[in-house]
């Protein structure tokens, strides 16, 4: 998604069909976090992939 941040003029995020924000990166970032991936778990209610990540990382590597 840090691509879509640098070259788009518009971002429209849906889930489960529903539009659940739309402006440019740095509107949306304004109102919700810092980056598309925190921005999409914040309105989503999906989990930060990043964290789950991370800790199944630490998990198999301690």
């Amino acid at each position: 998604m840090d691509t879509v941040e640098k070259i788009s003029d518009r971002i429209i995020l849906i889930a489960e069909g529903k539009v659940v924000a739309d402006g440019t990166f740095q509107e949306l970032k304004r109102n919700e976090g810092d980056t598309l991936e925190k921005l999409f778990s914040q309105l989503t209610g999906q989990p930060d992939f990043d964290q789950l990540a991370e800790g199944f990382t630490q998990t198999f590597n301690p």
